[in-house]
C-alpha cells in the first residue's frame, strides 16, 4: 500500500509537469523526446490505477503531439536535425500505434500523413534507408541523389522529380537508376567531422562508402583534408568512377580551397558545398532544380 501511494504520488507530480507547456518544457524537442513520450503511455496503459493513468497518458499523448509538431518541418514534413532513418522510425511508429490515439488530433493525423508522402525521397527504390552514420549531428543529415552510371562526362543526369528540403538540409533527387548520398554535417564550434565531403554510392545493389576524412573548424569554416587512403575502398569501380580495382572513390576528390563556395569534383561530377558549415552539397548539372522548390 505504501508504495501505491509513492507511485501513485510520482505519477501525479510528473503528470502535472508535463501538462505545463504541453509537455514541450519537460521532454527534448527530439526524436528522443517522441519516443520518451510513447514510453509513458504505454506505461500509463500497463498500471492498474485507471483514472490516475489515464490522465497520466493524456498528458503523455499531449507532449508527443506537441513535441512532433515542433521537430518536423511544416513546409517540407522532414524531421529538423535527424536522419532518414529516423524520420521512417517516426512515420512506422504513428501508424503501428494507432491504437493508442496518438495521432487522432487532426493536425498530428496530417502531419504523420505528410511525412509518409516525403519517405520516398528519403530511400532507395527498395524502400531501405542507408545504414551510415549516427543518428545525431554528426553524419546525421543525409542527402539522395540518383543518376545514372553510365552518364558521359559533361552530360547532364537526367532528373525525374526533386524536392529541396532547405531548412532540414536535404536535397533529394529522383533519377534512373544509381543513388549517390551526399552527407551534411552541422557545423560545430569544436573541431569535428564535416561530412560535406563523404559519398556513399549504391551501384546495383553494392555499396561503395568514401570517407574523406574531412574535419572543419567552425569559427572559420575550413575544411582541411585528411590522407585520402584512410577511406573505405571497394573491391571494384565503375568506369565512370575511375573503373580501377582498389581505387576509392576519395581518391577523385579534390578541395581546391577551404574557402566556403569553392568547387569539388568526383570524377568530373562537379559538386559545389554551399552556405556555412552546414551547408549541402548540390550537383552543378542539377543545381537549378532548385528553383522549382
Amino acid at each position: 500500500d505504501r508504495m501505491r501511494e509513492v507511485l501513485h504520488a510520482c505519477m501525479t507530480a510528473h503528470a502535472e509537469e508535463m501538462s505545463k507547456n504541453n509537455g514541450a518544457s519537460f521532454i527534448p524537442k527530439t526524436s528522443d523526446g517522441l519516443y520518451t513520450a510513447v514510453g509513458w503511455v504505454m506505461l500509463a496503459r500497463s498500471l492498474r490505477f485507471p483514472a490516475l493513468s489515464q490522465q497520466w497518458e493524456k498528458s503523455a499523448v499531449e507532449a508527443f503531439q506537441s513535441i512532433l509538431k515542433a521537430v518536423v518541418d511544416k513546409d517540407t514534413f522532414t524531421l529538423l536535425e535527424q536522419s532518414p532513418a529516423i524520420h521512417h522510425r517516426v512515420v512506422s511508429f504513428l501508424y503501428q500505434v494507432s491504437k493508442l490515439h496518438i495521432g487522432e488530433e487532426e493536425e498530428v493525423a496530417e502531419l504523420a500523413h505528410n511525412m509518409y508522402r516525403v519517405e520516398p525521397f528519403l530511400s532507395y527504390t527498395d524502400r531501405t534507408l542507408a545504414e551510415v552514420g549516427g543518428e545525431g549531428f554528426y553524419n546525421g543529415l543525409h542527402l539522395f541523389s540518383q543518376i545514372s552510371p553510365k552518364i558521359p562526362r559533361g552530360v547532364k543526369p537526367a532528373v525525374t522529380s526533386h524536392r529541396v528540403f532547405r531548412r532540414a538540409g536535404y536535397f533529394a533527387v529522383k533519377g534512373p537508376t544509381t543513388f549517390l548520398l551526399l552527407t551534411s554535417g552541422m557545423g560545430s564550434k569544436r573541431r569535428k567531422h564535416l561530412d560535406d565531403l563523404s559519398f556513399v554510392l549504391e551501384m546495383k545493389g553494392e555499396r561503395v562508402i568514401s570517407e574523406v576524412g574531412a574535419v572543419c573548424d567552425g569559427e572559420q569554416r575550413g575544411i582541411e583534408m585528411d590522407d585520402p587512403a584512410s577511406a573505405s575502398t571497394s573491391p571494384s569501380l565503375p568506369a565512370w568512377m575511375g573503373g580501377k580495382t582498389g581505387v576509392t572513390p576519395s581518391a577523385s576528390i579534390s578541395s581546391r580551397s577551404s574557402e566556403v563556395g569553392e568547387w569539388t569534383s568526383l570524377n568530373g561530377i562537379a559538386v559545389k558545398r554551399r552556405g556555412s558549415a552546414s551547408g549541402r552539397l548540390l550537383l552543378e548539372s542539377i543545381d537549378e532544380v532548385e528553383k522549382g522548390e
